[in-house]
């Protein structure tokens, strides 16, 4: 199989540059479906370290798909797969496993329910059989994008309805009790088209919803990001955007209490640049912007999921027409950053049709879980793909291209070293400088430069010590260099 992984270190807008490439850090793939078309939409590690997928099944052209649960052992194996719908279209969108052992997901049905699409609740027992089902919704079409479990053992729902609200399309929020009925819902919305894609409970018991908004904001469509209460009443919303569209997908309260947005956004700079670079968002527990950064070439790029990591940096999944197998066509791609937002590495999966990373966790084990779609592999069409990545990133560092060529970051001396090593960089005009070096996790062990330096050639000692002054153990290492303009990472062996 040919999964050629694409590793750019270190820009907030990746227009080109350093390009690193790693060794195969799948550890497996996995694809389940026919020959027409099949999906996975979300993804999920189970308590006993197998996974549970939710995703879509057309067996045919002919037939209306079905939504799909594959449950998994740790290799990826299936264990049992089941089917729920009716005589139309029936999709999940975000699955979980419930308190019990069991699992519960949501989505959209046009089999049942009040007419049109309606958003579909679905309960399962640990082997998949279905426990319940509850639809919402009116005349109009509602949809359900996103789920959880809550501390009450009830479930929170996030999607957007046209049934209800203010009119066109409002953020829709239901909160269920334990057995699927409605304790409350609150619609969220001014007229125009407002979505809900994600929701999160909070560590207060309250919520944080992103989506999209045309009510609010700079332009067409922004992102929102909603702050409700345990009740679903809005305490503050944010926009974050410019005057073209701009959509958030994913979010997560951080360890710091704020919070973390990943989608995608159509940049108006430069002028030039008419697809959309993928979008992640750090604000405060306020909602206030803490940073902004983009990632893409010259290709659509975009963002369906991010979770923080326990080294308190993110994992991202999502699609990239920029690099990959072969232009033109989209890849899986994977974007690993540190606490801060910058790049630590990136990986590119997938062949000569279409692919997609709609769902992305870290496993029990520090590497990562990803689910989506492939036309490279499989049985023919469209089918689920799962991939299992490893903890660590090897690599070997290929300087093919550079945005500044009167940037650089040389090889340091000595290398192998013990117990210190002397990094060299230049600079071509006075900037704001961040060194650091990172282990094979992609953890941040010190920071060497963290302001602004001159013009000139440089030098930074590396004493082989942490941030705490505590020595490190021997293996191999990565310097990377970011200022505003230019990125390159470097790697280092410490051996004692």
């Amino acid at each position: 199989m040919n999964t050629k992984p694409l590793i750019i270190i270190g820009l907030s807008v990746i227009l080109g540059g350093v390009v690193v490439y790693a060794q195969n850090d799948t550890l497996w793939t996995k694809t389940y479906g026919g020959s027409y078309y099949d999906a996975a939409n979300d993804v999920q590690q189970t308590d006993d370290g197998g996974f549970i997928i939710a995703g879509v099944t057309y067996p045919t052209f002919l037939d209306d798909g079905d939504a799909w649960l594959i449950r998994t052992d740790s290799d990826g194996n299936i264990l049992w797969q089941k089917f729920f719908g009716g005589n139309h279209n029936d999709e999940p969108n975000a699955v979980q496993q419930t308190s019990d052992g069991g699992f519960i997901f949501v989505g959209v049905t046009k089999s049942f329910g009040a007419g049109g699409i309606d958003v579909w609740l679905v309960r399962t027992n640990s082997s998949g059989d279905t426990l319940w089902t509850r639809t919402f919704g009116g005349g109009a079409d509602d949809y359900g994008n996103s789920l959880q479990q809550t501390g009450d053992g009830g479930f929170i729902i996030a999607g957007s309805t046209r049934s209800y609200g203010s009119g066109g399309y409002d953020v829709w929020l239901i909160k269920t009790n334990s057995s699927g009925n409605t304790l409350w819902s609150r619609t969220i919305g001014a007229g125009s088209t407002d979505i809900g894609r994600a929701v999160r409970q909070t560590s207060d018991g309250g919520y944080i919803i992103t989506g999209q908004t045309g009510s609010y904001g700079a332009g067409s469509l922004d992102v929102w990001l909603i702050r409700t209460d345990s009740l679903g009443d809005t305490l503050w919303t944010r926009t974050f955007g410019e005057s073209r569209i701009d959509n958030g997908y994913a979010v997560q309260q951080t360890a710091d209490g704020g919070y973390a947005i990943a989608g995608y956004t159509y940049l108006v700079t430069p002028v030039w640049k008419s697809n959309e670079d993928l979008l992640f968002i750090k604000t405060d527990h306020t909602g206030s912007l803490t940073w902004i950064k983009t990632f893409g070439g010259s290709g659509a790029d975009g963002a369906y999921s991010v979770q923080q990591t326990t080294d308190g940096g993110y994992i991202i999944s999502g699609y990239t027409y920029s690099y990959g197998a072969l232009a033109g066509h989209p890849d899986v791609w994977i974007v690993r950053t540190n606490s801060s937002g910058d790049t630590l590495w990136t990986q590119t999966f997938g062949g000569t049709g279409v692919e997609t990373g709609n769902s992305v966790r870290q496993t029990i084990d520090g590497g990562y879980i990803v689910a989506g779609k492939t036309t490279s592999y499989g049985a023919g069409g469209y089918d689920a793909w799962l991939l299992r990545l490893n903890p660590g990133v090897s690599v070997h560092i290929d300087n093919l291209a550079s945005l500044a060529p009167a940037y650089s970051l040389n090889q340091n001396y000595p290398n192998p070293f013990n117990p210190s090593t002397t990094i060299r960089f230049d600079l071509p005009e006075a900037t704001e400088v961040h060194l650091a070096v990172y282990d094979l996790l992609g953890r941040e062990v010190a920071r060497l430069v963290d302001g602004q330096l001159q013009a000139g050639y440089h030098q930074q000692v590396w004493n082989g010590r942490d941030r705490n002054g505590n020595e490190v153990p021997t293996g191999i290492y990565f310097v990377l260099l970011v200022t505003p303009e230019f990125s390159k990472s470097i790697k280092i062996v410490l051996l004692k």
